[in-house]
């Protein structure tokens, strides 16, 4: 998976969670499903973009300075 795409899940992600906590204030039904529903992309694509982020050859170098 590109780095792009885990980024793009992570926005989609997000997008949702805010919708959820929209649901949630206004106390409408479905706010824990799409609070659910949202974590799953957020965490796929955290996860994708911090093995990117390790495995990057220059990451040690930035680190340093």
């Amino acid at each position: 998976m590109k780095a792009r795409t885990a980024l793009i899940l992570v926005v989609i992600g997000l997008c949702f969670e805010v919708a959820g906590v929209l649901f949630k204030v206004q106390h409408w039904p479905g706010a824990g499903i799409i609070f659910i529903g949202s974590s799953a992309p957020t965490f796929i694509g955290l996860a994708v973009l911090g093995w990117k982020a390790l495995r990057y050859p220059g990451l040690k170098d930035f680190l340093d300075s």
